[in-house]
């Protein structure tokens, strides 16, 4: 899963699985979004199926031109606690939550491009250089860097902080539900009330939703309760 954010300059938000890059640009241009128009890729956090294609995303777009002419450098930010899995192109301990998310995990591959972060951001990172009225907020627990990008409306991306229905979304993808693994339940539950604390009212996710925050509220009432 990606998502393109457009403002001033846009801003992609992962970057799907290795191999995916040709898919990412394509769909880019078929919503008339030039792909030079890029101006940061943004992890929600630094596992295989959301930073898969980053490096190769980087090289394409290093052939194009920005507006000045110049060849483009599109970087690459993650939160500092999962810069080390970007660098080791790993995706580190897939930590399951269930029966189904062990039987899932032995047919996964965790590795994908490795790559260098240009940046390494963290709670409250902004959007507004790139014209766009969002805010990052640290949500770990699915791994320790994981984020999401508050719009001041209520609109969150929220990566893997939760799951909307099942089969990877396949399935009642407006059904609220944990992912299949976590790094941190303790973690992952807090930053989900965070979420909901800081104002979320649709959140859309890396598999399934979007979600409405009065649903994530009320399934997760009582993992959430007291935090």
């Amino acid at each position: 899963m990606a998502y393109v954010l457009v403002g001033d300059r846009a801003v992609l938000v992962d970057t799907g699985c290795a191999g995916e890059e040709d898919s990412i640009l394509r769909g880019m241009r078929r919503f008339n979004l030039a792909p030079e128009s890029v101006a940061l890729v943004l992890h929600t956090h630094g596992h295989t199926d959301h930073a898969g294609s980053t490096r190769a995303l980087q090289s394409r777009l290093a052939t194009l031109s920005d507006s000045r002419g110049s060849l483009l450098r599109v970087p690459a930010a993650v939160h500092a606690a999962d810069a080390p899995k970007l660098r080791a192109g790993d995706s580190g301990p897939l930590v399951p939550l269930r029966l189904s998310s062990r039987v899932l995990s032995l047919f996964l591959n965790p590795k994908f491009p490795a790559l260098e972060p240009d940046l390494q951001i963290d709670e409250g990172f902004s959007l507004r250089e790139y014209g766009l009225p969002a805010t990052v907020v640290h949500t770990p627990g699915h791994t320790p860097g994981s984020i999401s990008i508050l719009f001041d409306d209520g609109r969150a991306i929220a990566g893997d902080l939760m799951m909307g229905g099942s089969l990877g979304g396949a399935v009642h993808p407006f059904d609220p539900g944990y992912h299949y693994f976590a790094e941190d339940l303790g973690q992952l539950r807090g930053s989900i009330r965070k979420l909901l604390d800081r104002g979320a009212k649709t959140i859309y996710l890396g598999h399934g939703g979007p979600l409405e925050a009065s649903r994530v509220r009320t399934h997760f009432a009582a993992d959430i309760a007291g935090l």
